[in-house]
């Protein structure tokens, strides 16, 4: 029986090399989109937080020129125009 299977490898060895080569790249391409995933989750989680402070200063801005408009108007009234 041992003589079988090692007449096989010694037929086939480029088979079996072609296959282990087959599953190294495959593991390695793996790791790969594995590592650009968690690349794309953190670049993906500081634009959200971006996108939330520019959201907030939006805000900040529209009620900065809601006063301002306020303050004109009432002068604007407090002066007879």
């Amino acid at each position: 029986m041992p003589t079988q299977t090692q007449s096989f490898i010694v037929k086939n060895w480029t088979i079996l090399l072609w296959v282990v080569t087959a599953i190294f790249v495959a593991g390695g391409l793996y790791a790969e989109f594995q590592y650009l995933q968690s690349s794309i989750n953190v670049v993906d989680q500081r634009m959200n937080k971006k996108i939330e402070v520019l959201k907030n200063i939006e805000k900040r801005i529209v009620k900065i020129e809601h006063h301002i408009e306020y303050e004109k108007g009432y002068k604007d009234a407090k002066n007879g125009k």
